[in-house]
């Protein structure tokens, strides 16, 4: 759900975090584990910026992830938790930019061609950030793919996309 509020800023229902030094708006429907995941997150030593209502600020050229409430994040089945006094002042921000998305899927649709990369762009005020869908199948380690995720858009932001240079490479082969 998406709310625009004063001067170009949108509320979003999701998470904000930092992780790796990248801001990462982490959405999906409620109930999905958007909260069970950025706890998780925040364990391994991210930086939580805001659950559940966050704040996008559009500033001419850049996106940032902001918030105006208190570090607090639902669980459910044990309630709101302070995560500043959880974790200590150091895991909290109050900002980043936002340098991608993970749209968290039930769907079972996803990745039916193991080649296709899961994810298109989403646009607020004109500005695009990469969105990557990841699918919630059981077993599968989503704090770890979620790193992944954004150590591969770090790659990508410098330069590097391993994707695009591993299917150059089959090309190649198959037109040999």
């Amino acid at each position: 759900m998406i709310r625009i509020i004063q001067n170009n800023n949108i509320i979003v229902h999701g998470v904000a975090l930092q992780i790796f030094g990248l801001g990462v708006l982490i959405i999906g429907p409620s109930g999905i584990g958007k909260s069970d995941l950025a706890l998780e997150l925040v364990s391994r030593g991210h930086k939580f910026i805001v659950d559940d209502q966050v704040i996008v600020k559009s500033n001419h050229d850049k996106l940032t992830l902001a918030t105006q409430m208190d570090p607090f994040m639902h669980i459910r089945g044990i309630g709101f938790i302070n995560v500043e006094k959880v974790y200590g002042i150091g895991c909290i921000i109050k900002e980043s930019n936002l340098d991608m998305i993970i749209e968290l899927t039930d769907s079972h649709t996803l990745a039916n061609d193991p080649l296709k990369q899961e994810c298109s762009w989403t646009t607020y005020d004109k500005l695009k950030v990469k969105t990557f869908k990841l699918n919630r199948f059981q077993g599968r380690s989503l704090v770890t793919l979620i790193e992944l995720l954004v150590k591969y858009q770090q790659d990508v932001l410098d330069g590097y996309d391993s994707h695009q240079k591993f299917l150059n490479y089959q090309q190649k082969l198959i037109s040999q």
